[in-house]
C-alpha cells in the first residue's frame, strides 16, 4: 500500500504485504528402510495422511562393453507401480546411474519393492524413504528438479530453485567411493559393493530458500564417479 493518507495527515511510505492463501503446510518424513544390494527391498509406511514413498536406485552394468542399463520399473507388491522422476549418468564408462521413483498415496503397512533393470547388473542398491503431508495432485514439483554428474572430480553437487511455499527439498546420490559431510541433513548413507566400492546417500534441506538457487552438496573422498538428483516435494 503505497501513500495511504492516514487519520492524523501522516502518510505511509512504501509498506507491502504479501498475501498466500491457503499456503502449504510442510511434507513430514515418515521413515526409510537404510539400503538393499538386492533387486527388492522392503518398508513399513505408517498410517498417516497423504503418503509418498521416493525409491532411490544407484546401479551400474560396468566397464568392459556391457551394455548400459536402465531401470525398466519399480513396482510395489501392495500398491504398484511407481512413476519414474528423473536418471542422471555419472559415468558412461562404468555406466553409473541414479534413478528416482516415486509412488502416491502407497498403502500403510508392508510393501515389498521391487526394481527391474533392462539389462545385468554388477553392482546395485536401493533406498525408500516414506513421507506423508504430501500434496497428492503435485506431489513432486517437476519444474524445478535437477541432477548433476561427473566421471570424476569434488564434491558431489547439485543447485535447486525451490518455488513453492514450504516445500522441502531431497537430494539422493550415488559416489564410486564414498560420499561424506553433506551440507544438509543426512537421511541415510551406506556403502555397496559389487564391481567396485560404491555409497548411495541421501540429504533433506527443511527450509530451503524460496525462489532462490539452494545448492545441496557432499564432500567426498576421491576424484571417481558421482551423480546427484535433488527435487521439491510438496506439502498440502
Amino acid at each position: 500500500i503505497d501513500d495511504v493518507k492516514l487519520y492524523n495527515g501522516v502518510t505511509s511510505v512504501d509498506a507491502t504485504w504479501t498475501y498466500e492463501p491457503n499456503a502449504n503446510s510442510s511434507p513430514l518424513f515418515d521413515t526409510h528402510n537404510g539400503t538393499s544390494s538386492s533387486h527388492s527391498t522392503t518398508i513399513t509406511v505408517a498410517s498417516n495422511d497423504n503418503r509418498l514413498l521416493i525409491a532411490h536406485v544407484a546401479h551400474s552394468s560396468g566397464a568392459g562393453g556391457n551394455a548400459a542399463t536402465t531401470v525398466t520399473s519399480v513396482t510395489s507388491n501392495v500398491s504398484g507401480a511407481f512413476t519414474q522422476l528423473m536418471t542422471q549418468t555419472s559415468d558412461s564408462t562404468q555406466n553409473q546411474k541414479t534413478d528416482v521413483w516415486y509412488l502416491k498415496a502407497p498403502a500403510t503397512g508392508a510393501h515389498t519393492v521391487t526394481v527391474v533393470y533392462s539389462h545385468t547388473t554388477v553392482s546395485r542398491s536401493i533406498a525408500l524413504t516414506s513421507l506423508y503431508n504430501v500434496d497428492q495432485t503435485t506431489p513432486i514439483n517437476l519444474s524445478s528438479k535437477a541432477g548433476n554428474g561427473a566421471s570424476t572430480g569434488t564434491p558431489i553437487t547439485v543447485d535447486i530453485t525451490p518455488t513453492v511455499k514450504n516445500s522441502v527439498l531431497m537430494a539422493l546420490a550415488q559416489a564410486q567411493y564414498s560420499a561424506n559431510t553433506p551440507s544438509d541433513t543426512t537421511i541415510y548413507m551406506a556403502s555397496y559393493a559389487g564391481g567396485g566400492d560404491f555409497n548411495i546417500s541421501a540429504q533433506k534441506k527443511l527450509s530451503p530458500t524460496r525462489d532462490s538457487s539452494n545448492t545441496m552438496s557432499w564432500s567426498k573422498n576421491s576424484a571417481l564417479a558421482w551423480s546427484i538428483i535433488a527435487f521439491e516435494v510438496i506439502g498440502v
